[in-house]
C-alpha cells in the first residue's frame, strides 16, 4: 500500500514541540496597516528578523508573570516598526512574537473584534501589504476553524467530521498561498479561522479534535479529497462540475433530507423585475424585450439544483445568477410581482461537498462522524497520517 507522506509532500514547518504548522495570514479581509497585540500568558519574546523571517536581534522581552504586555506593529513604508509605551523600539524587514511554551497565548487587534491565538506571530510588509501571519501547529489550528466555522452548536460527532474535513483540506490546500510567504488565510476563501478554541463548546471541540488526531479522508486512490462544505444544501447537494466545471467522482450530487431541518434551509429576496430580466437578456445575447425569453425567466421552478438556465440553445450558469444578485445559493424559484420578482430559495452557500447544517441534524439524529463524511463524500475513506492508506 501507498504512503500518504504528508511531512514531505505539503512542506510543513515543525514546531519545536514536533508537530507540525501551518501559516496562516490573518486579518485577509481588510486592509490594515498596523495591529496592536498584548501577550497574556507564557514567556514571549519579540525577534527582529530579515523578510524571510531569519533572526537577527532580540528587540524585547515580554515576559513579567501575571503583567500584560502590549505592543504597537505598524507598517513603515517597506519596513514594520515596534511602539511599546507609546516608544519607538527600531523599524525591522520583519518580526517574530516566540515563546517556547505551547499553551501560551497573545491577543490581537488589526480590525473588528480581539482575537486570541496560541503559536508564534509573524510581521512583515510584502508586496505594499502589511502581512500579520499565525505560525501555530495543526491540531490547534484545526480547533480553531471548527469553533470558528461551526461552534455554537454543541454536536460532538459534526465536530469531528469537521474537524477531520478541516485538517484534509488544509493539508491538501498547503501551497495555497506559498508564493506569498503563507499557507492559507482566516477568511472563507481558506477556512474561517478567528481564534484559537476557547468558547463555550471549546472543552467538546478540543476533545473532537483529539479524538480525530491525524484523520483525514481518501479518495479511492489514497488521496486527500477536496473538503469543500457549506452551510446548507437546501435539501440537495450540487456536483461539483456544476459549480466548478472539474467533475470529481466523490463530490455527487445526493439528496439530503437532514439540510431541509436546518435554519437556513429556505430564503427569500425580492429584486427588480427589469435588472433581472435585463442580466439575463444580456448574458444570452437576446433582446430584453423578447417576450418568450421573459416568461421563461419570470418561471424559473427548480424542484431539484439546475446548473444551467436555457433558452433556445443557448445557457446562463446559476453560479453566475448566485453571484450577481448576491444569492444564498443558486438553487430557486421566480414569482412575479410586477415590477419586482421575488426568488424564493434553497440553501446557503455553493452546496457543494458537506452540508455543515445537514451535517449538525445527522448528530442530533445519532449519526457517527464516519457515517456524516461518508454520506457527503461518496466513495472515500478515513485513514490516520504517514499510514498505508
Amino acid at each position: 500500500m501507498k504512503k500518504i507522506g504528508l511531512l514531505i509532500s505539503f512542506g510543513f514547518f515543525v514546531s519545536a514541540f514536533g508537530q507540525q504548522e501551518v501559516l496562516v495570514k490573518l486579518f485577509s479581509s481588510y486592509s490594515i496597516g498596523q495591529s496592536w497585540v498584548t501577550t497574556h500568558s507564557g514567556d514571549y519574546f519579540l525577534v527582529g528578523t530579515d523578510s524571510e523571517f531569519n533572526v537577527i536581534d532580540t528587540v524585547d522581552d515580554l515576559y513579567e508573570e501575571d503583567v500584560l504586555r502590549t505592543l504597537l506593529i505598524k507598517k513603515a513604508a517597506d519596513k514594520v516598526e515596534v511602539f511599546k509605551g507609546g516608544k519607538s523600539f527600531g523599524a525591522y524587514d520583519g518580526l517574530k512574537l516566540i515563546t517556547s511554551k505551547k499553551d501560551a497565548h497573545f491577543i490581537i487587534q488589526g480590525k473588528g473584534a480581539e482575537r486570541i491565538y496560541n503559536g508564534q506571530l509573524l510581521f512583515r510588509s510584502y508586496k505594499d501589504d502589511f502581512q500579520v501571519i499565525n505560525q501555530i501547529a495543526l491540531e490547534p489550528y484545526v480547533a480553531g476553524v471548527v469553533e470558528s466555522e461551526g461552534g455554537h452548536v454543541s454536536d460532538v460527532e459534526y465536530f469531528k467530521a469537521q474537524a477531520v474535513l478541516a485538517r484534509t483540506w488544509v493539508l491538501k490546500n498547503m501551497n495555497k498561498h506559498s508564493a506569498d510567504g503563507y499557507n492559507v488565510k482566516d477568511n472563507v476563501s481558506s477556512q474561517a479561522y478567528y481564534s484559537k478554541a476557547y468558547l463555550q463548546n471549546s472543552e467538546a471541540i478540543l476533545d473532537a479534535v483529539a479524538k480525530t488526531k491525524d484523520l483525514v479522508l481518501l479518495d479511492s486512490k489514497g488521496k486527500l479529497v477536496f473538503g469543500a462544505f457549506h452551510s446548507n444544501s437546501g435539501g440537495q447537494t450540487s456536483n461539483s462540475e456544476d459549480i466548478w466545471s472539474q467533475k470529481i467522482d466523490y463530490l455527487r450530487s445526493v439528496e439530503d433530507s437532514y439540510s431541509l431541518k436546518g435554519s437556513k434551509a429556505e430564503w427569500e429576496k425580492k429584486i427588480s423585475k427589469a435588472e433581472f430580466v435585463e442580466y439575463f437578456a444580456r448574458v444570452l445575447g437576446v433582446s430584453k424585450s423578447d417576450k418568450a425569453m421573459q416568461r421563461a425567466v419570470l418561471n424559473i421552478k427548480m424542484k431539484q439544483r439546475e446548473p444551467w438556465f436555457v433558452y433556445n440553445g443557448k445557457k446562463v450558469k446559476m453560479r453566475n445568477v448566485r453571484t450577481k444578485f448576491r444569492l444564498r445559493s443558486s438553487f430557486f424559484s421566480v414569482s412575479d410581482l410586477g415590477e419586482y420578482v421575488l426568488l424564493k430559495g434553497k440553501g446557503f452557500g455553493h452546496g457543494v461537498g458537506l452540508s455543515q447544517q445537514g451535517a449538525m441534524e445527522m448528530a442530533r439524529e445519532g449519526k457517527s462522524y464516519q457515517e456524516i463524511l461518508l454520506f457527503y463524500f461518496k466513495g472515500t475513506h478515513l485513514a490516520p497520517l504517514n499510514s498505508d492508506s
